[in-house]
This record gives structure tokens, C-alpha cells and sequence, in this order.
């Protein structure tokens, strides 16, 4: 459907000798137009008179300012203007030098931007030079925390082991001061058992002697009760 609105659109322009452009129609009855015109100014030109001498420099001086300014201005909406050699060559000088100015501001941001990316790269292995330093540094102070922590374990478990020796060898003579005690006790224990079967002994013997004794008296007492009765008796 789009397609057929177009077509018609450019019939349209064919029929009126526009639209876009205008169409060939409307480019050909503008060419006629100028062609007219110019045709129409040309006549003009010659039924006018003859100038005089004077008349025709100063005609040949006004065209020649005409021409400076046609040369600079002519054809400008169509971007085609008119230029001698000498502006022309002035021209490519302009363009040369602008064109040299661009690849010298372009070699000039380059060279820049080297130089900058230099200095990044520079201060990049700078930074990964203290990088790499503080990382031994840190390295290092690991290590000799580490050389110290184990030196304490170390030094802590040889404490212990004193300590458990220490205890050792306190509770050997713990036992054997009980020991001792002990043995004083039994020795104490033996002392009074031997004080203890003196004792006795003595008192048996004591009570030996009485018994002895009154035994004798015993017997002094029939001997003298028996010679009582045989003086009585006799």
C-alpha cells in the first residue's frame, strides 16, 4: 500500500512540476526559464548604444572589481567558487599548513600520551615495587611472629615439663617424708612396746617377788606353828 502512495505522490509532483527536487518536468521548464533570460539579457546588451572610450574603462575597471568579487562569491550556494592559480596555490599552502598543524597537534596529543602512558607504566612498577617490598616486610614480620610464637610454645612447654618434674620430684619426697614419718611412728610404736613389756616384765617380776614373799611368810608361819605345837605337845 506504502508503495502505491509513492507512486502517486510522484505523479503528483510530475503532474504540478514539483515535489521533490521538482522532478525532470519542473528541472526542464527552469532550465528553459534561465535560458530565456539570459537570452533576453543578451539582446538587451546589444540594442543598447555604443560607449565612448572613457565610458568603456571605466566599464573594464568596474568588471575587473566585479570579477575579484565574482571570483570570491560566484557560484557560493553551490560551493563552486572561482578561484585564480595564485589563490588557488595560496589555497593549498592554507590547507597544507592547516593539514601539517593537525598532524602536528595529532603527533603532538600522541606524543603526549605516550609520554603520560610512560609515567603510568613508571609509577605502576613503582607501586608494584613497594607492593612487593611490603609484602616481604609483612612476609618477614610473619615469620619472626611466627619464630617467636613457636620459641614461647617451646619455652612454655619446657616450663611445663619443670613444672611436671618439679611435681615429680615434690611428690617423691612428699612419700618419702610420709615414709619416714611412718617409719618413725612404727619405731615410736616399737619404743612403747618395748617401754610397755618392761613395764610388765617388772611388774611380774614384782609381783613375783611378792608372791615369793608371802610364800616364805607362808612357810614361816607353819614352821613356826608347827614348832608351837610340838612345845604344847610335849
Amino acid at each position: 500500500m506504502e508503495y502505491h502512495i509513492g507512486i502517486e505522490r510522484t505523479q503528483r509532483g510530475r503532474k504540478r512540476g514539483g515535489g521533490r527536487g521538482g522532478g525532470r518536468i519542473g528541472h526542464t521548464l527552469k532550465q528553459r526559464k534561465l535560458e530565456d533570460s539570459l537570452k533576453s539579457k543578451e539582446e538587451t546588451g546589444l540594442k543598447r548604444k555604443e560607449r565612448s572610450p572613457v565610458e568603456q574603462e571605466e566599464k573594464n575597471k568596474k568588471e575587473r572589481t566585479g570579477e575579484e568579487v565574482e571570483e570570491e562569491y560566484a557560484f557560493a550556494k553551490g560551493g563552486n567558487v572561482k578561484r585564480t592559480p595564485q589563490k588557488k596555490e595560496k589555497m593549498g599552502d592554507e590547507t597544507a599548513g592547516s593539514l601539517k598543524i593537525t598532524v602536528d597537534r595529532i603527533l603532538q596529543k600522541v606524543e603526549e600520551m605516550s609520554i603520560k602512558m610512560d609515567k603510568e607504566n613508571e609509577e605502576r612498577e613503582k607501586m608494584m615495587e613497594n607492593l612487593e617490598q611490603k609484602y616481604r616486610r609483612l612476609e618477614e614480620n610473619i615469620n619472626k611472629k611466627i619464630e617467636e610464637g613457636v620459641k614461647n610454645i617451646e619455652g612454655k612447654l619446657k616450663e611445663e615439663e619443670r613444672k611436671e618434674d618439679l611435681k615429680e620430684i615434690i611428690g617423691k619426697i612428699e612419700r618419702l617424708e610420709k615414709r619416714e614419718e611412718k617409719d618413725k611412728g612404727v619405731s615410736k610404736e616399737r619404743q612403747t612396746r618395748e617401754q610397755d613389756d618392761t613395764e610388765k616384765e617388772k611388774e611380774i617380776e614384782r609381783d613375783r617377788k611378792q608372791i615369793e614373799e608371802m610364800e616364805w611368810r607362808i612357810e614361816e608361819g607353819e614352821r613356826d606353828r608347827r614348832k608351837n605345837t610340838i612345845v604344847i605337845a610335849g
